[in-house]
């Protein structure tokens, strides 16, 4: 979903089917996902959603959809929003639920050409050999 304060000239928030972007992905771990640093107490709080739930981030091995000449196998970070840490499998392939990306253009100011493409994903639960988080 959009920020509120957005930082970037166009911005698209879209559920799609994993396998539109990836022909595979591969757990690697799961971290929390750190917000802002906080000075008074010298740390930073682990994100949660607007509903309060903790998120994680999930890298996995990203391979994409066959055809798609513009990226490569890469690791990349899925946001997982859970109420306690996931248990992932490292190395086991991996299928999000509720899977989506955002995507965001930003544009350098002086002449209008795009300088900045990026995307970001995200996920409700996932499935890993039959067993589902």
């Amino acid at each position: 979903m959009p920020r509120k304060i957005s930082f970037t000239d166009v911005e698209r928030y879209q559920r799609i089917d994993q396998q539109t972007v990836a022909w595979s992905m591969v757990a690697q771990s799961v971290e929390p996902k750190v917000g802002e640093w906080d000075p008074e107490t010298r740390s930073a709080k682990q994100k949660t959603s607007a509903a309060g739930v903790l998120q994680w981030i999930v890298q996995v091995l990203f391979v994409p959809a066959e055809g798609d000449a513009a990226h490569r196998p890469e690791v990349v970070p899925v946001t997982v929003t859970m109420p306690e840490e996931p248990d992932v499998r490292r190395g086991k392939e991996i299928v999000f639920d509720d899977f989506a990306q955002f995507i965001f253009v930003k544009n350098d100011g002086r002449n209008g050409r795009d300088v900045t493409f990026g995307r970001a994903f995200s996920a409700a639960g996932f499935h890993q050999d039959g067993g589902e988080q």
